[in-house]
């Protein structure tokens, strides 16, 4: 049974895909079983209280899974992204209005995952702007409501797919890369905001993250960031040149043909 979320993002860019039966991540061994319970009963009351998303047993095994299955670190993990829901009234922003902020800076999401997981696209964005501007922590909400909307997808078409779906597939669209705009010394807290937002409290949000269109020159920035993800996170990174018939390849493993816009190779319009 394919359980999976995303988001993306976001901006990543959010919020927020693996794709087939009998994908790894999509099984839940008796051990992981036998883990869950034990997180269960000693979060107790708390947990029986919780609303969010995390709180089913495919949801929350992605935050096992981040931990190594390590009971006492999964248990912190869960506490700490409970704690952060609530101190920052996450289940409601999926209300909050960001149209202002979304035509500047927009992103997508998109059904058409082979296991019916929403598709999350964004072109880079102009961070300079956005930093230097005073918008850290505006950006990075717009980001967290981003994966809030993906995981509302992803539950919304677990209704109709008769299984869970928690996961997604991010793609976010490099052409538009430079180091002034997206590797100023400005711009570096919006990685680290990021990457911390979608490790830990959005752990395993995706299956694949594709960044398209990525020129040569954004590997030293690359560098820099890559030591803030997880190995679960740069496993599921695919980068990719201008070389439109390379990634669309790859993308048809993942999403059917009608399904991939045009801009990527695809025959959906963008």
């Amino acid at each position: 049974m394919c359980r999976k979320f995303l988001t993306v993002m976001v901006v990543s860019i959010v919020g927020l895909g693996s794709f087939c039966q009998g994908h790894p991540y999509s099984y839940i061994t008796p051990e992981e079983k036998l883990t869950l319970k034990q997180i269960r009963s000693l979060l107790g009351k708390h947990f029986e209280r919780y609303t969010g998303p995390f709180k089913s047993e495919e949801y929350m095994i992605h935050i096992v899974r981040a931990r190594n299955g390590d009971v006492q670190r999964s248990l912190e993990m869960i506490q700490e992204i409970m704690q952060w829901r609530h101190a920052n009234e996450i289940d409601n922003l999926i209300k909050e209005d960001f149209s202002q902020f979304q035509r500047q800076y927009p992103h997508w999401i998109d059904d058409g995952a082979y296991d019916g997981g929403p598709v999350s696209i964004a072109p880079v964005w102009n961070l300079r702007k956005i930093m230097l501007g005073g918008y850290r922590e505006t950006v990075i909400r717009y980001i967290d409501k981003i994966f809030e909307d993906s995981i509302q997808f992803a539950l919304n078409a677990s209704k109709y797919a008769g299984k869970e779906i928690t996961q997604g597939i991010l793609i976010v669209d490099l052409s538009a890369y430079s180091p002034r705009t997206h590797a100023c010394l400005a711009c570096m807290p919006f990685y680290t905001d990021f990457l911390y937002h979608f490790e830990n409290y959005y752990p395993q949000a995706t299956t694949s993250n594709f960044l398209l269109n990525t020129p040569r020159i954004f590997t030293s920035l690359l560098e820099i960031i890559r030591p803030l993800m997880s190995e679960y996170t740069q496993k599921h990174l695919k980068i990719y040149g201008f070389d439109k018939e390379e990634y669309r390849r790859d993308l048809l493993k993942f999403i059917p043909l009608n399904k991939i816009r045009k801009q990527f190779g695809g025959t959906r319009p963008d």
